[in-house]
Formats: C-alpha cells, sequence, structure tokens
C-alpha cells in the first residue's frame, strides 16, 4: 500500500508486484489505473468513479480501498466491486501472498469477523475477539475476509503515512509466514516479528542496524529476496533510500538484514528527489515512487546486484500519453461516428439496390458464404496482427480487449491508449495494401485461396484497377473499432457483399457445380 505523491492537481499512488507495475491518477471524483508489465510501456485502463487511497498487488490483480470505504479489484476488464471490512474500515497496510491478500486492520468488534483456526478455515464460522489491540492481521480470499490474529497490542495506526506499521507476506519452505514491521519508539531502527499462522503467536523476526533520520521505509521482494527500503534525510537536502536484504539461517528463521547497495536509474536534469513515497519489487528492480522539489513525480528504478535497466519514468508524462489515448479527443469520435452515418446512408440512398436483390453470377459461381468470407478476411488480416504487436510493442491480446470495448461502446468516451490505435492503424493498413497487390495481380489473397473463393465484378468479369482499390482503401475503414459494425453488410446483402464490395461493384463468389438440364 502506498500513500499519494502529489502530480499537477491529482494524486498519485504505485503498487508492483514482480511481474506488473501499476500507477494510480487520482482526483476528488475519480481513479484511473495505468499498468505495465515487464518490457512494456504503461497503458491507461478503465476509470473507477472514486477516489482511491490505498492499493495492493498480487496475482496479477489490483486491490484498492476508496475513500469511503469501498473495497475493489482491477483487472483486464476493469474495475469490481468486492467485499468491504466491517463498518467500511479502510486498511493500514496491505501485502500479498501467492494466492490471498492480507489486511493490516484497526481491530473490527469481537464477533464481527470469523478467524482462523490454525491457519486454515474452519468449516463452521468461529467467531474474532481481537483482545483488546487495536490493530489487526485480515485475509482475503474467495469467501471473503477473516480474522488471522491480533497485531501487538502496543501498535496502533496513528503514525505518519510513510512510518505505519508495514505488513510482509512471503512464502518459505512451502508455507505461508507473515512479517510484521514497525519503527521503534527511539525511531533509530526498524523492528520485526513473524506470526505463526498456526498457533497465532508472534516471534521476533530480527531488527535492522541503527538509522538515523528515518524518514519513511517499505518492505517488498526483490529476485525472491525479502528487501527493506528506507528513506533518511540527504546532507545535501532531500532524501535517500537505502536497501537492506534479509539473510537467513538453515531452519528459515531470520537472522539478519544486511545493508545491501542500491544502485538508482539517473534523474532528469536538474531534478533533485524531495520525498520517497512508496517501494515495491518489480522485475529484479526496485521501484520507488519519488517527489521532487516542485512536487513532481517521477518512477525511479533501483538494483542491488547490478546498475538499474528500467530509466526513470516521469508520471506526468505516463498521464499526459494516457489521457491523449485514453480520455482521447472528441472530434476522433465524432469524426468517426459521422463517417459511419455517412457510409449507410450512401448505402441506403445510392446502392440499396445491390442490398436487397442478386446478382446473376456466371454459370458455374456463387456467393461466397457469410463463414466464407469472414474466415479469408481473418486468415489475412491475423498475421499482420500479431506482426505489428511485436513491432510496435504491444500485447496483441490486451490491445484486442481495449478495441473492442471501443467498438462495442463500452468505454464511453474513452479512446484506447494512443499505442494500441497506432499498432491496429498499422496491421489493418498493412492488410489491405497486401490484398490490394494481390488482388490487382491474382484476384485472390492466402485467405481467398484457402477458403476456395475468388473476386469478380458484378458483370462477372475480372475487375479493372479502379474497383480493387476502392474496396481495399474501404477495406481499411471497415476494419477501425467503431466501423466493426459495417460487418452486418455481408449478412444483409443479398450477394453477401461487404460495403467495399458494394461501392466498387465487386463480388467474392465461390464454385459450385453447374446443375444438369434435363429435357422432358
Amino acid at each position: 500500500m502506498t500513500k499519494p505523491a502529489a502530480n499537477l492537481s491529482a494524486l498519485t499512488y504505485l503498487a508492483a508486484d514482480e511481474q506488473t507495475l501499476w500507477l494510480v491518477w487520482v482526483d476528488a471524483q475519480r481513479s484511473r489505473a495505468y499498468r505495465r508489465g515487464v518490457n512494456e510501456e504503461f497503458q491507461p485502463g478503465a476509470e473507477l468513479n472514486a477516489p482511491v487511497v490505498s492499493m495492493a498487488a498480487t496475482r496479477g490483480l489490483l486491490y484498492a480501498f476508496s475513500e469511503n470505504g469501498a473495497f475493489y479489484s482491477w483487472a483486464d476488464e476493469g474495475w469490481s466491486p468486492e467485499l468491504n471490512l466491517p463498518g467500511r474500515v479502510r486498511a493500514v497496510d496491505m501485502a500479498g501472498s501467492e494466492t490471498d491478500l492480507y489486511a493490516l486492520i484497526p481491530s473490527p468488534s469481537p464477533g464481527q469477523l470469523p478467524r482462523l483456526e490454525n491457519g486454515l478455515r474452519p468449516a463452521t464460522s468461529q467467531p474474532f475477539d481481537p483482545e483488546g489491540a487495536p490493530l489487526s492481521v485480515v485475509r482475503y480470499d474467495s469467501r471473503g475476509w477473516i480474522a488471522v490474529a491480533p497485531a501487538p497490542a502496543f501498535l496502533t495506526g496513528q503514525t505518519p503515512p510513510r512510518l505505519h506499521p508495514r505488513l510482509y507476506v512471503t512464502r518459505e519452505l512451502k508455507k505461508v509466514r507473515l512479517y510484521l514491521f514497525w519503527r521503534s519508539t527511539d525511531g533509530e531502527r526498524i523492528q520485526c516479528r513473524r506470526l505463526n499462522t498456526e498457533t497465532g503467536v508472534w516471534h521476533d523476526g530480527g531488527r535492522t542496524p541503527v538509522l538515523s533520520d528515518l524518514t519513511g521505509f517499505w518492505i517488498t521482494t526483490v529476485s525472491r529476496v525479502p528487501t527493506l527500503i528506507t528513506a533518511k534525510r540527504a546532507a545535501e537536502g532531500g532524501e535517500q533510500p537505502r536497501a537492506f536484504r534479509l539473510l537467513r539461517a538453515a531452519d528459515g528463521d531470520a537472522v539478519e538484514w544486511r545493508p545491501a547497495p542500491l544502485q538508482l536509474s539517473e534523474l532528469p536534469l536538474g531534478v533533485q528527489p524531495a520525498e520517497y513515497q512508496a517501494a515495491f519489487g518489480f522485475n529484479q528492480h526496485v521501484a520507488l515512487l519519488m517527489t521532487a522539489g516542485d512536487r513532481a513525480a517521477y518512477v525511479r528504478f533501483g538494483r542491488t546486484d547490478a546498475a538499474p535497466a528500467e530509466p526513470t519514468v516521469t508520471v506526468a508524462e505516463v498521464f499526459a500519453d494516457g489521457h491523449l489515448a485514453g480520455l482521447g479527443p472528441g472530434w476522433l469520435q465524432m469524426a468517426a461516428r459521422l463517417l459511419l452515418f455517412g457510409i449507410l446512408a450512401a448505402l441506403l440512398l445510392l446502392r440499396r439496390g445491390a442490398i436487397f436483390q442478386a446478382i446473376e453470377l456466371p454459370a458455374g459461381c456463387a456467393a461466397a458464404l457469410t463463414f466464407q468470407r469472414f474466415l479469408g478476411c481473418a486468415i489475412d488480416l491475423v498475421p499482420f496482427i500479431v506482426v505489428g504487436a511485436v513491432v510496435i510493442g504491444v500485447d496483441w491480446k490486451g490491445g484486442l480487449r481495449e478495441l473492442s470495448g471501443w467498438a462495442l461502446g463500452g468505454s464511453g468516451e474513452t479512446l484506447p491508449p494512443l499505442k494500441t490505435l497506432l499498432w491496429w492503424g498499422f496491421s489493418t493498413g498493412a492488410c489491405a495494401v497486401y490484398c490490394l497487390v494481390m488482388e490487382l495481380l491474382t484476384r485472390r489473397t492466402v485467405g481467398k485461396v484457402l477458403t476456395g473463393t475468388r473476386l469478380l465484378s458484378e458483370s462477372g468479369r475480372r475487375p479493372g484497377v479502379g474497383p480493387i482499390v476502392i474496396r481495399n482503401l474501404l477495406r481499411f475503414v471497415e476494419l477501425q473499432p467503431p466501423l466493426w459494425v459495417l460487418g452486418f453488410v455481408v449478412l444483409l446483402s443479398r450477394s453477401r457483399q461487404r460495403s467495399g464490395d458494394i461501392f466498387a461493384g465487386t463480388v467474392v463468389v465461390r464454385r459450385v457445380q453447374e446443375e444438369k438440364r434435363i429435357e422432358d
């Protein structure tokens, strides 16, 4: 979980697991998650109509509490409501395991939550009593929230945001281990306790060396090693991060948190770190959310074993690019709608007969079947989609989901990310050029060869250059998401022509066996 970093008029939150990194843009009414995987760029997701105040990542999901205590998760399909905590309290801290989410929360009243028995959910509900502890550890799984154990009684959540107690979860020796970290009363150390989930007893988890001028700390996993990141005041002003890695004995118990050199990615010229707001392990790096003196936010990367391979990310640029593509110019949406209505109006006014009257075709030919039309199109288009995704660097499956949401109107006024639009324009443009060349030379593409179809003019002859150019220009137009609805023209047309065929005066045909005439 993180606390926010200012960025212009909005706030920024950071969360990550080893494979996925999230930035969340938040203003007074809404939140928008930006996600990137390893070797990818940030892509914006759907908006949540509530301001997020804390979040955590696990198993490819992002979990978040809103300002009013509502609990949500975010995945490819967008934001989904989850089960709230009793009284809609918000977590002090959250951490994810390979299977579940754990949270440190203000203790519920006795009986408000069931409790685990020997680390397992019992067959019948057993009421949980926090025994007066201000904080408790709870778990969230497919069946909802369940209490794990009270936290040590001397811990409270009444601490500065960057110094509140931290929860850490890891799997060791095939068992889930929970650790709790907090700043010592003298402010010079980070203390740690480990929970035995079967007995509910806390054990000493080791202490860090003396940490003078401590201003913040976070516990995460980097390359499968528990890593403690701290922030301290720097002599030249601002803050300096430090890293400590956990050494263990053979039985898995903590022995020592040993300092490790932390190499950081370069900052833009003239930028000096003012505060570090969060730290998470991502792709063998530590991702740190940092603000500069002007309150601009950056994601800085560090490594303890080598120079970082990830460059510093300017958060304002991520949000600007995401809003350019994700919230998009209204004129593009309007232009797409006008083009769609213009094509449909032209079909009805100028070429209505081509839709409602079957074309007389030469002997041995019949209009291609609907499945042949769509299958042939897919065979021709899919290779360009896959190759284009590799060239431009997008996840083609995720890109198709984003484009489908735009085409179906599920995203409202939201456009897909700019990179997705560039990929789709490149792929469909290359496919249209390929089809143009193949049809000029042979009247057939690979898709038509494999589906047993070919191209003719409505008069039954070989189509000329003009009609082929027209149908392939309109092919590119029809393949753009807001105009996918034009695919229904193939179903409505008596000769199964798409709009490009109708305007070009062409038809895709298949061979049929000519019926023999029987004389009386």
